[in-house]
């Protein structure tokens, strides 16, 4: 995802890996807080592109895997503890996190990634959804990784 601004707002679209799906909190700040100590010590690292796949209950969601090497385990893990952390809960039925988590990229329109091809991750972006289901996001906190 191309770096964002805290408190910036976008619309769905811009690539990415999903780290945790979607989760509901009661405490902004205490989140922001968390998410900031959580993951200030990361440093960067590669993922590995795999394979084209189809995802969703009607397998219409085209993506590409990202290889679940232990850095991308590590960042999973860690967002787990946060939520933990914060007292948050799932925001959807099927979380798809702890052993069913599939590291990958949504495709999106005019994106070219391609299998085998490695790609640097620098920063980590903590993510709201906008409650009417809009497709409006708005940045929350943003850590660069070291």
């Amino acid at each position: 995802m191309a770096d964002l601004a805290e408190g910036e707002v976008f619309k769905t679209g811009l690539a990415h890996i999903t780290v945790i799906p979607w989760f509901v909190v009661e405490d902004d700040q205490q989140l922001t807080k968390v998410f900031h100590q959580q993951f200030e010590q990361t440093k960067s690292f590669n993922v590995h592109l795999g394979s084209k796949v189809m995802f969703g209950p009607k397998k219409d969601v085209p993506a590409i895997l990202v290889t679940a090497t232990p850095e991308i385990l590590r960042i999973h893990h860690l967002a787990l503890d946060l939520m933990d952390k914060v007292g948050a809960r799932w925001a959807v039925k099927h979380p798809h996190a702890s052993k069913d988590y599939v590291p990958h990229i949504r495709l999106r329109e005019g994106f070219k990634f391609r299998e085998g091809k490695e790609i640097e991750l620098t920063s980590l972006i903590l993510v709201r959804a906008a409650r009417k289901e809009d497709n409006i996001r708005h940045v929350m906190a943003e850590v660069v990784f070291k």
